[in-house]
Parts: structure tokens; C-alpha cells; sequence
């Protein structure tokens, strides 16, 4: 269980078509939308209007936000909320995330959390990851200017994220892993659009490849989403470069089927029609696999069954005959290495197209010689996903 503790923002958002709209907005409300989403449960602590099964910390006034998305994204903050206290901790939020390991701050302002606060969570034993959008943007209502703030603003935490334009202001303009590194969490997660994200750790910094799905129409919220769900990998014992990978296809998902998204431009999901190939999907990981569920269903395909395991994607597979499975190499069980080789051998065979979180040559050998008509890097764009997959049919 996460505890997500932020306030709750009263919203002006402008989308990319020039549609106004006036909603409830802040951490809270789209993190918790993100990890319901991947089945995940959280504890919701905040301040400001009541956005239902959730904590209020009592004290206003709420912070009033307006975001207008038609040339980039503008963001005028015309009241600033309440600071969390130590006081606040010890009274609201510790009592309520007892059961929660990791904590997940979403700040609107440079004055939501205080040292003092995180001092009294982390000594409480909770991991911390904190947004720093808040920091970049300092303490003062009015047109939103970012700037760099003191490394001691992020003592205690073990994760700081950030997006491309917040972290260039905190550094002065740097994206090396020295510059993150002096902002002071030991993992600096950095989100960059469309191009991927870069993970900052002591001892290495990693360029994650981005999805391919483009620019979302209403980003607003987007970066809340891919941190629960980073979090959420990371409390699963995912490292820092594949809980990146697995928050961008969460995102994608969410924003790509948002109510409050304009269609997808082409390119995108909606535009990979794929003539209802039916497909098996085998995949330890249930987020993972629900967003690739959901992507292929999106992109015209038919999901016919699901596996966790090996054993169970060869039991699945001769019962429902689809036309490609997409095979995960690394599994509990039997592996996709020798599910692929089962299918392969069987009378009912059908192309498998394997996924694997490994690139070196001998890993995809393996897969090869094992059956699969082909294998690709978990993380690669659908639209190449996609095209491996018709090509498996036509093989």
C-alpha cells in the first residue's frame, strides 16, 4: 500500500483545442487514479477540498491553479495552500499511512514540506519520494517561474522527480549525473515528454527510451500519474530503469483513454489498426500486462487470453489458438525461453513474439533458436511491437 499525501487543487485547466474546464485537481487525485488503475491500493492524505475517501487535514486556505496547454503549458497560481506541518504529521498523516512503506509527496509550492516534516516521515521508517515540481516553483502566488532550490529542501527522501524543465531550472541548465546528484536524493528521476526519462543514481545515469506514443493533448496530471507508478514498481522490487519503462506505458494508457484527452493525434495508439489479430499475452508482471492489454485492444487487436507463467501460456494457448503470442522471457515457473520451445514443437504452433528486459545478443539467440519469430527489448515503441506482430502472422 502507498500513502499519497498532497493537497487537493482547485483546477482552470485550458486544454491544446482551447476547451476550458474547471475541476478538482492535485497529486492526490491523479496518483490515486494511477494506482487504482494497476490495482494497486493507497491511503490518501491531503488539504483543501475533500476529494472523497480521503484524510483532511484541516487548514486553508486551498491553492487555486490555472493551466492553459495551447502554447506549451502556462500555470498561474493564484492562492497557496497551507504548509504541511510536523505537527500535521505527527497528528494526520503518520496515524493514517501506518500500514504504507512508501510515501509519495506531491507538492504545489516550495512551502508544502518543509524539512521538518520530512525529517518526522522518514524518521517515522517510510520511504519518501518526492515530487519536486513544487520546489522548482517556489513559495509566491502569481505566473509560475522556475528556479533552483537547496539540496537540504529534499533531505530524507529517497526518490526526487522531476520533469525536463524543472530539473534544468534546479540545476542551472545541467541534465548530468553530477548536477542530479547535488540536488540531494540518492535517485533522480527525470521525465522528458515524449523522449523518455533519465534515472540519476549514485553510480550511473540511465537514458530510458521513450514509448512513441507522442505528446498527450491534456497533459495535466500525466506527471503525477507516471510517479505512482514508478513508485509502485519500485515498492515491487522493480529497479530504477524498468519501473521508468513500466510508468511510461501506465501513463500512456491513462492519458491515451482520458475523458478529458482529446483524440490521440496519427501515430498514436489510435491510428495502428491491426485487422482484429488475435492475440495471447504472457506476462508475470499484472501491470505490465494489463497495459499491454489494453494498448492492443487499442490498436484494433483482440486479446483471446492471459498468462502469468510459462506453464500456464502453453495450457492457455492450446485452448484458445490465437494467431501470435507475445511472450515474456523472464518468468517464474517455466520460463519464455521454454514455453517458446513448446509452443513451437506443438501440432497447434503459432508465431511467438518474445519480450525480454535484456538486449545482449546470447538472450536473443535464445528466444531464436527456441522458436520465436521474433524478439524485442520490453520498452520498445507499440508501433514496433505492433509491426513484429503482423509480421509473426505473415511469417
Amino acid at each position: 500500500m502507498i500513502g499519497l499525501i498532497g493537497h487537493t487543487v482547485v483546477d482552470t485547466v485550458i486544454g491544446a483545442d482551447g476547451a476550458e474546464s474547471t475541476r478538482l485537481g492535485g497529486t492526490p487525485l491523479y496518483a490515486r487514479r494511477a494506482l487504482h488503475a494497476a490495482g494497486a491500493e493507497c491511503i490518501v492524505v491531503t488539504r483543501g477540498p475533500d476529494p472523497g475517501d480521503a484524510v483532511v487535514v484541516p487548514g486553508g486556505p486551498a491553492y487555486d491553479s490555472r493551466l492553459d496547454h495551447r502554447d506549451g503549458t502556462l500555470q498561474v497560481l493564484a492562492a497557496i495552500g497551507r504548509p504541511f506541518t510536523p505537527e500535521d504529521a505527527r497528528e494526520y498523516i503518520l496515524p493514517a499511512v501506518h500500514r504504507c512503506e512508501w510515501l509519495l509527496l506531491g507538492g504545489q509550492s516550495a512551502v508544502d514540506f518543509p524539512p521538518e516534516t520530512l525529517a518526522v516521515l522518514a524518521a517515522a521508517g517510510h520511504m519518501l519520494c518526492l515530487d519536486g515540481q513544487g520546489l522548482a516553483r517556489g513559495a509566491e502566488a502569481g505566473p509560475v517561474r522556475l528556479r533552483m532550490f537547496p539540496a537540504t529542501a529534499t533531505a530524507g527522501a529517497a526518490i526526487l522527480k522531476l520533469n525536463r524543465a524543472e530539473a534544468l531550472a534546479a540545476t542551472g541548465g545541467r541534465l548530468d549525473r553530477g548536477a542530479l546528484m547535488s540536488l540531494g536524493a540518492p535517485e533522480v528521476v527525470v521525465t522528458m515528454s515524449g523522449d523518455g526519462v533519465l534515472v540519476a543514481t549514485d553510480d550511473r545515469l540511465s537514458d530510458v527510451p521513450g514509448t512513441g506514443a507522442g505528446i498527450y493533448a491534456d497533459p495535466t496530471g500525466a506527471g503525477d500519474c507516471f510517479t505512482a507508478a514508478y513508485v509502485l514498481e519500485r515498492a515491487r522490487g522493480s529497479g530504477p530503469v524498468i519501473a521508468a519503462a513500466e510508468a511510461q506505458l501506465h501513463t500512456d494508457r491513462l492519458f491515451l483513454e482520458s475523458p478529458h484527452t482529446a483524440t490521440p493525434p496519427a501515430g498514436t495508439l489510435s491510428g495502428m489498426q491491426a485487422d482484429g489479430i488475435r492475440i495471447l499475452i504472457a506476462e508475470d508482471n499484472a501491470l505490465l500486462r494489463g497495459v499491454l492489454r489494453d494498448a492492443l485492444e487499442e490498436a484494433g487487436m483482440t486479446v483471446v487470453g492471459e498468462a502469468s507463467d510459462g506453464a500456464e501460456a502453453v495450457t492457455v494457448a492450446e485452448r484458445t489458438l490465437p494467431d501470435v503470442v507475445v511472450m515474456d522471457m523472464r518468468m517464474p515457473n517455466v520460463d519464455g525461453i521454454e514455453a517458446t520451445e513448446q509452443i513451437a514443437a506443438a501440432e497447434w504452433a503459432m508465431p511467438v513474439v518474445v519480450l525480454s528486459a535484456y538486449d545482449e545478443p546470447q538472450m536473443i539467440d535464445a528466444a531464436l533458436n527456441a522458436g520465436a519469430a521474433n524478439c524485442l527489448k520490453k520498452g520498445v515503441g507499440l508501433d514496433e511491437l505492433i509491426d513484429a506482430i503482423r509480421s509473426a502472422t505473415v511469417a
